[in-house]
């Protein structure tokens, strides 16, 4: 209701596809190998949507506003992924950190910039968590 009219369409879909792949990324990277873990398979839009939550933290706060609900929210979530099993702490970490960045590009970003901005910002965190991924499953050989 309040991030997609102010972000517009695209920037709001690739904010929650790109948030979704930092939520995987943060998985993979947090993972140890030599626990059963690394060969779960982890399915959600969990990470996307911390994101989003991140990114209406930064919003907010460019704003002016109090940003006290979504931090509620935040530690309420954070509350349960690690009072419940099954619920992947790591991939909402990552998704809110993904979020939390993309907020910081489009938000803070002179509007003369905001074009380019919209392209470039998903586009370098994509690179950079392809190659963390890449990096971590090399090392694991």
């Amino acid at each position: 209701q309040f991030l997609e009219p102010a972000l517009g369409r695209a920037r709001y879909l690739t904010a929650y596809f790109v948030s979704a792949l930092g939520g995987g990324a943060m998985v993979v990277l947090l993972a140890d190998p030599t626990g059963s873990s690394w060969n779960t398979f982890v399915l959600g839009a969990s990470g996307a949507v911390f994101g989003l939550f991140g990114m209406v933290f930064v919003v907010l706060r460019r704003l002016g506003r109090s940003a006290a609900g979504i931090v509620t929210i935040l530690v309420i979530n954070a509350v349960l992924a690690i009072a419940l099993p099954y619920i992947s702490w790591q991939a909402h970490v990552g998704g809110l950190i993904t979020g939390f960045l993309l907020g910081l590009a489009y938000a803070y970003v002179p509007r003369s910039l905001r074009t380019v901005t919209a392209v470039a910002a998903p586009a370098l965190l994509v690179v950079l968590l392809v190659g963390l991924v890449a990096a971590k499953l090399a090392s694991v050989g």
